[in-house]
């Protein structure tokens, strides 16, 4: 099972304590998870709604209570962790009713009850805080809600969703501002607007807050809320036996010093920073990325690739263990499908071989990018990630992405086009089209992340090594 380090090893514990939160069922008690077959699998499989708390990348890499929480129950298991991150709860939650995940995680304001959901008693709350930007001096002391009001007047305040399912949400609408624009865009983003300028005011949760600040110092907490929200975790009806073995787990993780250590890291002075300097920077003192180096710069120069690329996708992929073997049966630190190992004359025993399974992938990248044909002048950011998207949820459904987006006037070269239809090819009226010939794609939001997560661990393996 992948682990991040012995300091995320604290963190993934702190994520019990927002996972934590509850349990239960939403409406098909016909379905009840075998527990044997979960583990057969390898894998537990849970939605995030990735503009609530507790979920975020940083440098390609995921955070997060309830993502690390779940992890670490994922390893007490014994499988891998699958996170399928969507943008509503809504999304997340017809997963779940579909059978396509086990679990979701969200926040119980999120969650339509209707009789579906039975949930536990929360064991995780989070907080909210009011920061404001370098360019606001408010004064010193806020000691009330009310006192916001002359500070927010006739300023920018953005408020993350989350917030507005708090009761005191009501409440600052009534005695502070009725003007907030609402955003559902990550958090960090938002503090890069702080940062800027671009807003003045930002409402966010209380661990956001903290690494919020350590990425951009500029940004000035000026108050904190006296209302909590709590986190919680979601299974279908009729699976007590996932349900039971979650809650157990949680509870028996919550008397264990590793959950104070989490506490300490996420809600201590300063302490998220010290642990972000840690897993930011995965280089060792000089110029290397993995022990692999070697092997992944000789085949990216006979390639023609850039070799911080190949080490940002094999990070991604497997964390740069050449044993791995995923339950679809891809192999290697490059994750190499028995099918693509004999297209290019290697079977899938060759494939442990870390050299033969880079070469053999840097084959399929290529192969990839020579098929898909890109006018001239496509920049080097969005031919990388159409590549990529390629690479991780294959190249028909790519292709009928690209075909959708020339049919509706868009172009095809463009990653924030091809990654639009790549996601509208989940809805019948695309997938139906006569442009589509790959069928209903169902692993956008798996692929999205990819792209994005070796993107940033490229740029930032590109910044500290030459």
């Amino acid at each position: 099972m992948r682990k991040k380090l012995s300091t995320i090893t604290l963190i993934v514990i702190l994520i019990a304590i927002s996972v934590v939160s509850i349990v239960k069922l939403t409406g098909r008690g016909d379905r009840a998870t075998d527990m044997a077959a979960l583990k057969e699998r390898g894998e537990l499989r849970v939605a995030i709604n990735v503009n609530l708390p507790g979920y975020f990348t940083f440098n390609g890499e995921a955070f997060g209570f309830q993502h690390d929480v779940l992890e670490e129950y994922a390893d007490a298991l014994g499988v891998d962790l699958k996170i399928l991150p969507e943008k509503s709860t809504e999304g997340a939650m017809a997963l779940l009713d579909a059978g396509e995940v086990d679990m979701v995680a969200t926040m119980p304001g999120y969650v339509d009850l209707q009789g579906r959901i039975n949930l536990s008693s929360p064991a995780y709350n989070t907080g909210y805080v009011l920061l404001s930007s370098s360019r606001i001096d408010p004064a010193a002391a806020l000691p009330s809600l009310d006192s916001l009001r002359g500070i927010v007047a006739g300023h920018s305040v953005v408020l993350t969703r989350a917030f507005t399912s708090t009761r005191i949400y009501e409440r600052w609408l009534d005695r502070v501002s009725s003007n907030s624009a609402i955003s559902y865009d990550n958090t960090i983003d938002l503090f890069r607007s702080l940062d800027n300028g671009d807003i003045d005011f930002l409402v966010c949760d209380r661990m956001e807050a903290q690494l919020g600040r350590y990425l951009y110092p500029s940004a000035r907490q000026v108050y904190t809320f006296d209302e909590s929200l709590s986190a919680a975790v979601v299974v279908r009806g009729g699976d007590i036996v996932l349900q039971e073995s979650f809650n157990g787990w949680v509870s028996d993780f919550m008397a264990t010093d590793r959950f104070a250590a989490l506490h300490d890291i996420y809600y201590g002075d300063n302490v998220i920073g010290h642990y972000m300097d840690e897993v930011s920077e995965p280089i060792s003192d000089g110029v290397v990325i993995s022990k692999y180096d070697d092997i992944i710069k000789r085949a990216s120069m006979k390639a023609g690739r850039d070799w911080r690329l190949v080490s940002a996708i094999a990070y991604n992929e497997s964390r740069f263990k050449p044993d791995v073997v995923s339950p679809k049966g891809a192999t290697g630190i490059m994750q190499v499908m028995p099918s693509i190992a004999r297209a290019f004359g290697r079977s899938a025993d060759q494939m442990t071989d870390a050299e033969i399974n880079v070469e053999t992938a840097l084959k399929l990248i290529n192969k990839i990018e020579s098929s898909l044909k890109f006018a001239p002048g496509t920049s080097e950011y969005d031919r990388l990630c159409i590549v990529l998207a390629c690479y991780n949820g294959g190249i028909g459904h790519v292709l009928d992405a690209r075909r959708l987006a020339v049919k509706y006037g868009e172009n095809p070269d463009l990653w924030s086009s091809v990654s639009k239809y790549l996601v509208k090819k989940s809805e019948a009226e695309y997938y139906n089209d006569e442009a589509v010939t790959s069928g209903r794609f169902l692993g956008s939001d798996e692929t999205c992340s990819f792209v994005s997560k070796v993107m940033q661990r490229f740029a930032h393996y590109r910044s500290k090594v030459k």
